[in-house]
């Protein structure tokens, strides 16, 4: 269908979606590099698309999913270089969507997921003087989404779990007492999380590693 008829742009932002829908069935069941090559095709026709529809803010979010797909790959297969390389142009074109709607609070969040993946390359390579650059810049968007939407477990996680790889860069660059504060506010989130709903098993997981890095770092 899109080769008879080219100027269709939604039939190719369609067939992107399904490059990357099998790409990600395919990763599901271990066949990493079959979807790598349905990421790669995903990816293709959306920078494309990216040039003739540059204003098509679906479309350039679409895209950021894709680098973001090839780069989960990347890291999976420890390929950093490459991780790196998609991960930065996820969170590059995420800020620009941001730039151009700041009050899309969904967006701003995807934005914070960019730069944790940035940040977890750079910590899984020993760098953590550059992974804790990252890792506060998403920390920073999360308590603010928090602050403006105090009711969404899912972010209150997800700002655990920031302060938490804040923590972590911390640590690797031997700053243990600032990272136990770290550790310490991503604790707090959770409890707070678990008054609502105690019998949480993933909350529960996330409270008992918290509280051991605390111990370890305090004992």
């Amino acid at each position: 269908m899109t080769e008879r008829h080219p100027e269709n742009s939604e039939w190719h932002r369609e067939l992107s979606i399904s490059y990357n829908r099998v790409g990600g069935a395919l990763q599901a069941q271990g066949y990493v590099n079959e979807a790598l090559l349905k990421y790669e095709a995903s990816k293709q026709i959306l920078v494309q698309l990216c040039r003739l529809v540059s204003r098509n803010a679906q479309t350039q979010r679409d895209l950021c999913v894709a680098h973001g797909c090839l780069g989960g790959v990347y890291r999976m297969q420890a390929r950093w270089d490459d991780a790196l390389k998609e991960f930065k142009a996820y969170k590059r074109r995420m800020k620009l969507l941001t730039r151009r709607d700041p009050a899309n609070c969904d967006w701003q969040h995807e934005l914070s997921v960019a730069h944790n993946c940035v940040g977890s390359v750079f910590h899984a390579r020993g760098w953590y003087g550059e992974a804790l650059h990252e890792y506060e810049e998403a920390r920073d968007i999360m308590v603010a989404l928090t602050q403006g939407d105090p009711e969404n477990a899912e972010w209150k996680r997800d700002l655990a779990l920031a302060h938490n790889c804040v923590g972590k860069a911390r640590e690797g660059r031997g700053e243990l007492s600032r990272a136990v504060v770290e550790y310490q506010q991503a604790l707090a989130v959770t409890k707070g999380l678990l008054a609502l709903n105690p019998a949480n098993k993933l909350w529960q997981r996330d409270m008992e590693e918290f509280q051991c890095q605390i111990e370890q770092l305090t004992r």
